[in-house]
Parts: C-alpha cells; sequence; structure tokens
C-alpha cells in the first residue's frame, strides 16, 4: 500500500515538473504561446491514441479509490464521492471497446499502480470519472496536426492540413490497419456527422475532434471529444 502511495506523487511531481518546463519554455520564447487546450493527457484504449485535453478535466486524482459495483456493466466500475458530489466511474478502455463493438466481456478490473482516474467537467449535469492506463503529460504543438475538425451548419467534418502532403507524412506501416483506414475515410471525405444525439452510425468519428500525428510522426493521435462522450453515454444502459 505504501508503495502505491510514492507512486502516486511521484506520478504528481512529474506531471508538475512537465507543466514547469513547457512554461519556462514559454518564457524563454522557446515556445509561442500555451493554452489550456494544447496541454492534456495522453493515453490508450483499443490499441487507439487518445489526447484528453485539460480544459475538458475537473481533477486528476491522486488515489485510485472507488466504491465497487458489479450489479452494472464491467465498464462501469463505480462511483466516487468528491466534495459531496457522486461520480460515475467508468473504465475508459472498456467503454470504448463497448461504444465501438459493443463488447463487454463481463470481467471486473482492479486498479493498478499505473492507472489513474480523472474527472471530466460536467455536461448535462453527468459527473464521469475515466480510469486512464499509462497516462502521460502531453502538448499538442509538440505533435504534426493531420486534421482539423471543422463545423458547418450543424455538421461537423475533417481537412487536412494543407501545410502536409498526406502520402509524405502517413505511412501505412507505422500504424495499425484500423488506423491507417481511419485516415484515409478522412481524407477521402467521406465521414460528415451530424451534432444530434441521433446520429450516432459513425460512433468513432463521433467522439474525436482534430487528429495529430505522434511526436514521432508514426501514430495518429485522436482528440477525444469529451461532451459527446457524455451525450452517448447519457443514453445507454447501465445494466449488464
Amino acid at each position: 500500500m505504501e508503495s502505491k502511495k510514492v507512486d502516486l506523487l511521484g506520478f504528481q511531481k512529474n506531471l508538475n515538473k512537465q507543466f514547469i518546463d513547457i512554461f519556462e519554455s514559454k518564457k524563454q520564447g522557446k515556445i509561442e504561446s500555451v493554452t489550456s487546450s494544447e496541454l492534456g493527457l495522453q493515453t490508450s484504449a483499443v490499441n487507439f491514441n487518445f489526447f484528453i485535453s485539460l480544459k475538458d478535466l475537473q481533477n486528476i486524482s491522486m488515489n485510485n479509490n472507488y466504491e465497487e459495483s458489479k450489479l452494472l456493466a464491467s465498464w462501469i466500475c463505480g462511483f466516487n464521492q468528491i466534495r459531496g458530489e457522486v461520480f460515475t466511474i467508468l473504465d475508459f478502455n472498456k467503454t470504448i471497446e463497448y461504444l465501438l463493438n459493443k463488447k463487454d466481456d463481463k470481467k471486473y478490473r482492479k486498479l493498478s499502480i499505473d492507472n489513474r482516474i480523472v474527472y471530466l467537467k460536467e455536461y448535462s449535469n453527468e459527473k464521469i470519472g475515466l480510469i486512464l492506463d499509462s497516462v502521460g503529460l502531453a502538448y499538442t504543438p509538440e505533435f504534426t496536426l493531420l486534421f482539423k475538425q471543422l463545423e458547418k451548419d450543424g455538421q461537423k467534418k475533417w481537412e487536412l492540413n494543407e501545410d502536409l502532403s498526406f502520402d509524405s507524412f502517413v505511412k501505412e506501416d507505422n500504424m495499425f490497419k484500423a488506423e491507417y483506414q481511419i485516415l484515409k475515410t478522412l481524407l477521402e471525405k467521406k465521414i460528415t456527422v451530424e451534432h444530434s444525439d441521433e446520429s450516432l452510425n459513425d460512433m468513432f468519428y463521433y467522439l474525436i475532434s482534430d487528429v495529430y500525428l505522434d511526436i514521432n510522426g508514426k501514430r495518429p493521435i485522436f482528440i477525444i471529444n469529451t461532451e459527446n462522450l457524455t451525450k452517448v453515454l447519457i443514453n445507454i444502459s447501465p445494466l449488464q
């Protein structure tokens, strides 16, 4: 139990150090500007890399405590109370897998010292905490912007960064097949998602906004739209 506390403190210290390094670089002119939307947490789920902006979070937990519930679907881990408010705690990896593939393996997990619970800002009065794996602080200007999500007439679509060539930057051998197919679909402008609760035929695209290539310029990183994620979860039965 003591080693777990030490690890959590180490994570917070490392997070704080990364923040300090970024803002020191800004002051020295090495970074032009830093906004809350550019800083966030990078994590993975179902073999995809995701980025959750700090502007969409209200808290990064320094403990992994919550009350388990095994009466609900296994992607719902339980509940936690913070300052009198009750949050539903979800397993991010299992939640994404369920939303994309409708898979729920019925296996409940125990948290390890590598897991972190982050609490999302509220949408529609929903209070949600996500259990993330392999969490690290990320800064989007260190990535390569590949696709920018645009909104027009109640719809969203994606446009390729005009400063780069898709075939020069995106290499199929550098990523999973599913990742490459998603990028090709965005390039060919086959996806236009309406902003409505009913328009969930293309779930993955509904859950993301901008798309980057990672710091090595190889695999995609998808920015999670936490508001849309919340909208989807509201309409799903929590029962097994």
